[in-house]
């Protein structure tokens, strides 16, 4: 008799579930999250040095005669423009720069999690109906072993609508059985 056999194979599929993809890793949004505000400050410093640069020209110019008041206060105003556009781009770079080292860690947990535990496509019965197409070209593409075609956001969404259904309601006897076999004939443990 084979270990699947003996316990319940709805209970079973959601504890191997469980245990491949409820991990605080795959969680991009709460690491991402994290690194938010910082890209959020060096572009205001970015934006306040500009702006600072520009207004000390100016004020530079008005304090030697070479500007009058009424020029200055027009300066002063428009040179928030550069500052903001330039403080935006500063936090969008950064903030890419910052996103980009746990991307590729993440990515780099899933082919580790996918060559050893099972891939995620062998749970794409488990998608519930309506799911968004791109859920559905992820298990697929997992199933297939191309894991470098499937974009993150996709393979997390999909995981998440998985472990949605399970929460909501087990799959039925012959739904788990066939995921059931679909890891076991994939060497997942």
């Amino acid at each position: 008799m084979a270990k699947g056999e003996r316990r319940n194979p709805r209970r079973e599929v959601a504890r191997r579930f469980r245990r491949d993809f409820q991990d605080p890793r795959l969680d991009l949004e709460a690491q991402v999250a994290k690194e938010r505000p910082k890209a959020l400050l060096f572009g205001l410093a970015v934006a306040l040095g500009v702006y600072g640069v520009l207004f000390g020209l100016a004020y530079l110019a008005w304090v030697l005669g070479r500007l009058e008041t009424g020029d200055l206060a027009k300066i002063s105003w428009t040179a928030m423009v550069p500052g903001i556009m330039v403080g935006a781009g500063a936090w969008l770079i950064n903030r890419s720069r910052r996103e980009y080292p746990i991307r590729q860690a993440l990515r780099a947990h899933l082919e580790t999690l996918e060559k050893r535990r099972g891939p995620l496509g062998c749970y794409a019965s488990l998608l519930p109906e309506g799911v968004d197409p791109a859920f559905k070209r992820a298990c697929q593409l997992s199933r297939e072993g191309k894991l470098d075609k499937i974009d993150l956001e996709d393979y997390l969404g999909a995981v998440r609508a998985i472990a949605q259904r399970l929460e909501e309601a087990p799959p039925d006897e012959a739904t788990a059985r066939e995921v059931l076999a679909c890891l076991e004939g994939r060497g997942a443990v």
